[in-house]
């Protein structure tokens, strides 16, 4: 990579980014065109609650809305995700099953659905308003 360029100035070919997009989950493919939506239809210079930035709130009822939408369009929930061992502890990585100084135990990743979908949300907000650096 030249020394003047940063990583989002390469020019990158439409096959390769295809091939990259072919990598996502199953649950991108899902998830993603539904959050695409809801920006095209709340996203708008018009909307007060959307300019010049949407407010908490507004992004928690955008995202509940879009997670409701998933579960009826492709029945996943969140209820259907099953705890599982904390893996990472501290600074280093831990395997599966680690007792000892640091242990946190078993956690449930209950609202993981819900938290991937505000993540997907809020980065497509922020692509959608351009780069600000």
């Amino acid at each position: 990579m030249p020394d003047n360029l940063s990583p989002g100035e390469i020019n990158v070919s439409a096959e390769r980014v295809e091939a990259l997009e072919s990598m996502f989950p199953d649950i991108y493919h899902c998830v993603h065109p539904i959050v695409r939506r809801m920006c095209e239809m709340h996203d708008i210079p018009t909307n007060p609650y959307m300019y010049p930035s949407p407010s908490r709130a507004v992004v928690e009822q955008m995202a509940d809305q879009i997670y409701n939408t998933v579960t009826i369009n492709y029945g996943i929930r969140d209820d259907d995700v099953q705890p599982m061992q904390r893996q990472f502890v501290g600074p280093g990585f831990v395997g599966p099953g680690f007792v000892g100084p640091g242990f946190v135990g078993p956690f449930f990743r209950r609202r993981f659905l819900r938290d991937l979908i505000a993540i997907l949300l809020i980065r497509e907000l922020l692509f959608r308003r351009g780069r600000f650096f």
